[in-house]
């Protein structure tokens, strides 16, 4: 009888922790300022990330979550580099998902000769409003958002999350996952490479690049152009293939004198170009 006491006092005690946890308000934490620097590493587990633009000339990192999640976070910084780090010691309560993780705000110079770095398993990454040389994305289960961003290079990878990237200019981009989907709006570059085992691949209102090359192995492929190309050799292979582009020679694959280049490629797939 006392031992199925003392048992139902603990249980209540534990419930009671975390409902008084899960009560606290999320507020916006303040970790620290920092001057800017060429490279900007995350390294991190569950927490979302998100880098935009600073309104000052300094690197600027916050926190969205419940008071005692800042702990979870470590911070370098020396003349070349900042990585912020989540730490792999985590506490009870730290694996209850009930609602959302924290998010890390990372405001950086908005154009600044700089390379941007996340190493990412559960959390998602959302970068917004940036000019920079490099990006580079590794991602588990996260989604990866692009959006109105400009960079030289850029390789994101994705196993079972989604890749997204809207009105950007990705000069060479590479884009890689295998069950996520990848979706581009509204964005150019010069070349482009985007794979997928099992995902989708959507361009819509694009733009005429100079090499674009798209493959997946069962997923549908769609590109949708904002206005008619004008010099483009079209390389498709897949069993459903449509091309529904004006001044489109079906059996050359060419438009005008095919100075650009759209390859895609799928095996299981539909191909649609319009």
């Amino acid at each position: 009888m006392i031992k199925k006491l003392i048992m139902a006092v603990l249980l209540l005690a534990i419930g009671l922790g975390i409902f008084i946890f899960f009560k606290q308000p999320t507020e916006t934490i303040t970790i620290g300022t920092y001057e800017a620097v060429p490279a900007i590493e995350a390294d991190l587990q569950m927490m979302t990330i998100e880098m935009a633009s600073s309104p000052d000339d300094k690197i600027h990192v916050l926190l969205e979550g419940k008071k005692g999640n800042e702990e979870q976070l470590s911070i370098d910084h020396d003349e070349t580099k900042l990585i912020v780090k989540e730490k792999n010691e985590k506490q009870w309560n730290d694996y209850i998902t009930i609602g959302s993780q924290p998010k890390i705000i990372m405001q950086i110079p908005k154009t600044r000769e700089i390379s941007l770095t996340i190493s990412h398993k559960d959390g998602d990454s959302i970068l917004k409003g940036l000019a920079v040389d490099a990006i580079q994305v590794k991602s588990t289960t996260g989604r990866v958002t692009i959006q109105n961003m400009t960079a030289s290079v850029s390789d994101l990878q994705s196993t079972d999350g989604n890749v997204t990237i809207h009105n950007s200019v990705m000069e060479n981009g590479s884009i890689s996952t295998t069950s996520g989907n990848v979706t581009i709006r509204e964005s150019k570059g010069t070349t482009l490479v985007a794979k997928s085992v099992d995902g989708q691949i959507k361009l819509t209102e694009a733009t005429e690049q100079t090499d674009v090359r798209l493959k997946s192995k069962t997923g549908d492929i769609q590109v949708i152009y904002k206005t008619p190309p004008s010099s483009l050799k079209v390389l498709t292979s897949g069993e459903i293939v449509k091309v529904e582009l004006p001044s489109y020679n079906q059996k050359t694959g060419i438009i005008g004198e095919g100075t650009n280049m759209l390859s895609i490629e799928t095996k299981d797939g539909m191909i649609q170009v319009k």
